[in-house]
């Protein structure tokens, strides 16, 4: 199973445009998180599935979602994401 990630920080509307282009994909063999750095209060994306209390900047919000895939046999594959991609189609995965 594919893991894909993005980080947030301070740009919900933007994360959550890259998230509803992914909803979009058929396949069922992937799973999304989108990891908050620390944003402001309003500025959460609604699909935020994990919380890091402050900005870790981009690096460390990358080394905390290597923790996390490391630790989850679940996942084959990890595919990190910026947040500001748009998909020209939909088989993305």
């Amino acid at each position: 199973m594919v893991l894909v990630v993005t980080l947030n920080h301070n740009q919900g509307r933007l994360t959550d445009n890259l998230i509803q282009q992914l909803r979009q994909e058929q396949t069922s063999s992937y799973k999304v998180w989108v990891i908050d750095n620390g944003s402001d209060s309003n500025e959460i994306s609604k699909y935020t599935t994990h919380k890091i209390n402050e900005n870790k900047y981009f690096g460390g919000g990358f080394n905390y979602v290597l923790e996390l895939f490391n630790n989850s046999p679940k996942y084959e594959w990890l595919w990190f994401l910026n947040n500001d991609l748009l998909f020209n189609g939909y088989d993305i995965i």
